[in-house]
């Protein structure tokens, strides 16, 4: 829990509270009348904004709403170096997803599987391949098809 002391403005932590006032003993779940009673106040969870592809949420203080205090949240870009390690482990990702799609319908390529629509499989796997060889960041994957048996 993260707290606001009235006289300063200060937030920390409920551990770091405790530490600060180590002569009272308090009880495991500190109340609202109790923080009173010390001139602080709870923080509540405020709302997270939602970041786009390249930022992170990032806490920017607290904000008093309704006479209630609420962690404030901002939407922060990421440095170059955060965007190319994101890129790196989203193309790792699309790479391992696109190989266990091919690996799952291997079978589909089969000489004797009884397959009508088996130039849907062709196709299907054709555009995994290509995300398999090269990953984008951002993989759109192509539906697998539904097996029509003959």
């Amino acid at each position: 829990m993260l707290i606001r002391i009235r006289s300063t403005g200060q937030t920390m932590y409920e551990s770091e509270f405790r530490s600060i006032n180590s002569n009272t003993s308090f009880p495991p779940q500190i109340s609202v009348e109790i923080l009173n009673e010390f001139g602080a106040d709870p923080v509540l969870n405020g709302a997270q904004p939602t970041p786009t592809f390249y930022q992170v949420v990032a806490q920017d203080g607290v904000e008093q709403v309704g006479g209630q205090w609420f962690t404030k949240f901002i939407c922060v870009d990421m440095d170059q170096e955060a965007k190319d390690a994101k890129d790196a482990q989203c193309k790792a990702s699309n790479k391992a997803t696109a190989e266990g799609k091919l690996a799952a319908t291997d079978w589909t390529q089969v000489a004797d599987v009884p397959l009508l629509n088996k130039q849907e499989f062709v196709d299907y796997r054709t555009a995994v391949r290509a995300i398999a060889l090269n990953p984008p960041v951002q993989a759109t994957f192509p539906d697998l098809p539904v097996e029509q048996w003959s």
